[in-house]
């Protein structure tokens, strides 16, 4: 079979492009991209789809203005319009941190880009090699089977065309075919994780258990994809069974979901948390779990999650619903550094201290969650903690330029009722932070930086 054969059936088999006329795809200029937008150029007029190309600079290199070049160039000869992006700084080194910084920035512009152009999806070049990188990592993590699945081949508005193709092959259809790539001098940079899992850890498990080790890691995640798969649709419709809504929230019928499979009763709780607080929220291990004690038999709350989401027993059900405690809009508490200041009606509740740069450690680019690192004389000792006003906007960290508060909490999918309970730290009448969301780029910690104000947010009062 053919290389773009190979890549049609994907397509076909995941049905990738169902619905959607236009893709954006993003190129870097490397083999993988570079082959991407070639076959997916040969391919458009049967896939009936027009394509956009998106380049986006991470500031990590010296040779990216030759990058663009050669991706422009490369767009031009396919007749394929482009849109370049730049990074808004070049970030800090320093491996995990860094990586999941670069992913932020690169999603949000492709995302921006595709928003821009009316396109249904943004293809990347993923392959068969990045998924079982992938699967390696997340295990060395402690990934449980959802992460074990891997990369999917279709994450709305995400496709990946090239997930079955190996990266050998990539490589050997681009020289057949004459066409050039881009080396990235990045990839040799072994303070990055993925690049110390590709050039040293792959190849010596290989070396010591024998050859064959990405097919394998590659075949467990389709299999546990599939099981994903099939526990979700179960668990949906277990949802559907046992769960009413009404304005108040959600209820959950508390002896129905007992009775579930440990497996099946998680899930249903993951979906109930993303129904009610929005699909692209993602709750945590810890979420879950409390959830789970308080059915069993914790009290009967109610209890604070994250997000803004309360949970209660109420006799046969267990309830997810917004605080009860009532909204008061224009909500604003100054604080001081160190310092505490709660907003408990929207469930936010902080603590402020400056710390010596340096007793962070050299990296501090390994920002734990609900955590936010300001540079501390930037910042000052006077903040505020208030809710949003008309006409706030900041310099979200990452995306390069000044963004209207409101358009940022869009993109950032919050729902419509809840973006009156979205925190801004300011300083100085700057927005410092979009409390669990992002920080100002103004407000970052740089090489020169001294002092850092180390914000922590819970989501309820300790």
């Amino acid at each position: 079979m053919s290389l773009a054969a190979a890549v049609l059936a994907t397509i076909e088999r995941h049905a990738l492009l169902r619905g959607a006329r236009r893709v954006v795809v993003a190129v870097s200029g490397g083999a993988d991209s570079t082959a991407l937008i070639h076959l997916l150029a040969a391919l458009r007029a049967q896939l009936s789809v027009d394509l956009h190309a998106a380049h986006f600079d991470h500031g990590w290199r010296a040779d990216a203005a030759a990058d663009r070049a050669a991706v422009s160039a490369t767009a031009e000869r396919l007749g394929v319009p482009l849109s370049c992006g730049v990074a808004s700084s070049t970030p800090r080194t320093g491996g995990g941190g860094r990586e999941a910084r670069a992913r932020a920035a690169r999603a949000a512009f492709l995302e921006q880009v595709a928003r821009d152009v009316g396109a249904e999806r943004i293809a990347t070049g993923h392959t068969r090699d990045d998924q079982a990188e992938t699967v390696l990592l997340r295990l060395l993590r402690g990934a449980g089977s959802r992460g074990l699945a891997g990369i999917s081949p279709l994450r709305l508005p995400y496709i990946r065309p090239l997930l079955a193709t190996r990266r050998a092959a990539i490589v050997a259809w681009l020289r057949a075919e004459g066409i050039g790539w881009r080396e990235d001098s990045t990839n040799a940079d072994l303070s990055l994780t993925r690049n110390r899992v590709r050039r040293d850890l792959l190849p010596r498990l290989e070396a010591d258990f024998g050859p064959g080790l990405t097919e394998r890691l590659t075949a467990l995640a389709d299999l546990l994809r599939e099981d994903e798969e099939c526990l979700d649709k179960t668990a949906r419709e277990a949802l559907e069974e046992l769960s009413r809504r009404d304005a108040a929230g959600l209820a959950l019928d508390r002896a129905g979901l007992t009775d579930q499979p440990a497996a099946i009763r998680r899930r249903v709780l993951r979906w109930a948390f993303r129904e009610f607080r929005g699909r692209e929220f993602f709750p945590s291990r810890a979420v879950i779990a409390r959830l789970e004690r308080l059915l069993e038999g914790e009290a009967p709350g109610p209890i604070h999650l994250a997000a803004g989401v309360e949970a209660a027993r109420d006799g046969a059900e267990l309830l997810l619903r917004h605080p009860t405690a009532p909204f008061v809009g224009g909500f604003h508490a100054p604080c001081r550094v160190p310092g505490k200041v709660a907003w408990p009606e929207a469930d936010i509740y902080l603590t402020l201290q400056e710390v010596d740069r340096w007793s962070l450690g050299t990296d501090i680019t390994q920002v734990p969650a609900g955590v936010a690192f300001l540079d501390g004389e930037r910042a000052g000792e006077e903040l505020e903690l208030r809710s949003r006003r008309p006409g706030d906007s900041f310099f979200p960290l990452g995306l390069g330029g000044r963004k209207k508060l409101q358009d940022f909490l869009v993109d950032a999918r919050v729902p419509r009722g809840q973006r009156d309970r979205v925190g801004l730290l300011t300083a100085a009448g700057e927005v410092a932070w979009v409390v669990g969301h992002r920080i100002d780029d103004r407000f970052r910690v740089t090489e020169s930086t001294r002092r850092v104000l180390v914000v922590s947010s819970t989501t309820e009062e300790s």
